[in-house]
């Protein structure tokens, strides 16, 4: 993944803690609605 070194080499420590925090964030959301859509009744 050469986006996380980018961002760390551009940006610094900020910038990696912004991105880790919005994939860890959307990861989250995903699998909550996966869950939630797989579990209902056709």
């Amino acid at each position: 993944m050469i986006g996380i070194a980018l961002i760390g080499l551009i940006y610094g420590p900020a910038g990696l803690v912004t991105l880790l925090t919005l994939v860890s964030v959307h990861s989250l959301v995903l699998l909550t609605l996966v869950l939630l859509l797989v579990g209902q009744p056709v």
